[in-house]
């Protein structure tokens, strides 16, 4: 997914907010309102770009647009925290939690819940994973401060190492590294100091599930199955955790269509994982191949497309919404109507 703004593709081959379980924010009125969300359900975007980016009148009135169209949660790059890498002074990472907690407040005056967003193909390594518990941990102790009187609503990590040379060649150790990754997340001690509500979601892609023959199951913890049923098993021990399944087609119908790419995903959760959920991506932003984004389509064919899943699995609980990548795409559809 990466559109940082233009990531990394992720094809049917090898190939995919916090959208949790939250209830969609009472919007602001309006006579041209769309919604995807039911109860319990959601209809995100990634925001790839730096809010220190993104805090002008105009960036707010894309917002307001959007939720017009019925989005209501922003996942939201927080990759530019300072304490990332390494460790930062703490006047730093205040002032940079000052900042965050303004661009929060006019966000949230828009209609969107806002959930954290990171990562990266080198943060499933065993080397790497700490990465994912760093901003796990900054965004959980912003949520704790009394200084920040605006909370995040969760966290989203998008790793992704099907991005990475020779995935395929390497898939069992690939995916178990992804598989460790979510468990160290969802171990981790300080998870449980995260306020009522808090979601944890990580994307998967195609090729972690059984979307046609070539998918290979993987053991872990003794069992043989599908990747992102792993993830699904691990997952349910959190409520209101997810998978953002990047299911990128620009088509709903047909054996290759997102309706049934989506399928046996949610059809596992409902029966094995009734604690975690699932979340339908779809991608707005100018990659390749064509079949894979809306780009170009224009904002009502991705609106039909979303419409036409949502009355597929709408009554399936396991069902959470939607995460559209990305922000600038999105707006981008919805400005060239």
């Amino acid at each position: 997914m990466k559109a940082r703004p233009t990531g990394p593709i992720v094809t049917a081959t090898v190939f995919i907010l916090a959208l949790g379980t939250l209830t969609p924010l009472t919007p602001r009125s309006s006579a041209h309102r769309r919604t995807h969300a039911a109860a319990g359900q959601t209809a995100g975007v990634y925001e790839w770009r730096p809010f220190s980016a993104l805090t002008n009148p105009a960036y707010m009135h894309q917002l307001a647009q959007l939720r017009a169209r019925g989005f209501d949660h922003l996942y939201l790059s927080l990759m530019d925290y300072p304490g990332l890498t390494s460790g930062a002074p703490a006047n730093v990472v205040q002032a940079y939690s000052k900042r965050l907690t303004a661009f929060l407040q006019n966000v949230r005056s828009e209609g969107f819940a806002v959930s954290a967003l990171g990562g990266d193909p080198s943060w499933v390594s065993a080397g790497g994973r700490r990465m994912n518990l760093a901003l796990l941990r900054y965004v959980i102790d912003y949520d704790n401060s009394s200084a920040h009187p605006v909370k995040l609503d969760g966290i989203q990590f998008d790793d992704e190492p099907w991005a990475l040379p020779g995935f395929m060649a390497s898939y069992a150790s690939a995916a178990t590294q992804y598989l460790d990754t979510v468990a160290d997340v969802l171990a981790y001690p300080g998870l449980e100091q995260a306020p009522n509500g808090f979601s944890v979601g990580f994307t998967a892609p195609f090729s972690f599930t059984p979307t046609d023959a070539s998918i290979p199951r993987v053991t872990y913890d003794g069992t043989s199955d599908y990747a992102a049923y792993h993830a699904l098993q691990l997952l349910n021990s959190r409520p209101g955790s997810y998978l953002s399944f990047l299911d990128y087609r620009n088509f709903t119908s047909g054996s290759n269509g997102s309706i049934a790419h989506a399928r046996g995903l949610l059809a596992y959760a409902k029966a094995h994982a009734p604690d975690a959920g699932v979340v339908i991506g779809q991608e707005t932003t100018n990659v390749q191949p064509a079949e894979i984004t809306f780009f170009g389509l224009g904002f009502p064919a991705l609106d039909g497309a979303m419409g036409a899943i949502r009355k597929a699995y709408t009554r399936n609980p396991a069902f959470r919404g939607f995460a559209v990548n990305d922000a600038a795409g999105l707006t981008a559809l919805v400005d060239g109507g």
